[in-house]
């Protein structure tokens, strides 16, 4: 489709699969991986604007009423390798190649920042522009995020596709005026988002 001149990834469980990471940091909490994500949801927002990592850990210990993190569970915590979707990384590179920009708008915390700085830090760059919550003050889906990362291209919404896995945050793009797609899994986005493009995408 004409004017379509940029595709926004969101990272986690785009990109990558975050739930690796959270069962482990359930495992080291001794907190059932079932019970972890009502023990953290109240404390993700602020993470994801930059509260320290520690703290937040330590909140949710304290409302499970386990014991307090120590710096050194923390790191080892945060060694955790996330699995990356190379399929998705690979439509990224088929996106570059046929001339579109691509980003990432993700709602990161430090350590995922570090770590998709240590990934993607290849020349020539794989993204265009990569957008983290924990460094601008922003998180989806405040619009401010969305246009933060359209300036940078300078773009405007109407102009690009964002993938997300949440519902909310495609929602709140699409009301900027951008095209989204709620990615559930690799095919369906990469049919939804070739018929966007005009382009057949593999």
């Amino acid at each position: 489709m004409v004017g379509i001149q940029a595709v926004f990834f969101d990272q986690g469980n785009v990109l990558d699969n975050h739930k690796e990471s959270d069962k482990a940091l359930a495992q080291a909490l001794d907190i059932p991986f079932e019970d972890f994500g009502r023990y953290a949801q109240p404390y993700v927002r602020a993470l994801h604007l930059g509260l320290d990592e520690l703290e937040y850990l330590n909140s949710i210990c304290k409302d499970a009423r386990k014991k307090p993190t120590t710096e050194r569970i923390f790191r080892k915590i945060y060694d955790v390798k996330r699995p990356f979707n190379d399929e998705m990384l690979g439509i990224n590179t088929q996106l570059r190649r046929l001339g579109f920009k691509t980003g990432i708008i993700s709602n990161a915390e430090i350590p995922l920042r570090d770590l998709l700085a240590e990934k993607y830090a290849v020349t020539p760059p794989l993204f265009d522009t990569i957008i983290c919550s924990c460094d601008v003050g922003f998180a989806k889906p405040d619009p401010e995020i969305y246009f933060l990362a359209c300036n940078v291209l300078g773009i405007a919404p109407k102009d690009a596709v964002f993938i997300d896995d949440n519902a909310k945050n495609v929602q709140a793009f699409q009301k900027l005026g951008g095209y989204g797609i709620l990615h559930v899994e690799n095919r369906k986005t990469i049919q939804e988002l070739s018929d966007i493009l005009g382009y057949q995408l593999r």
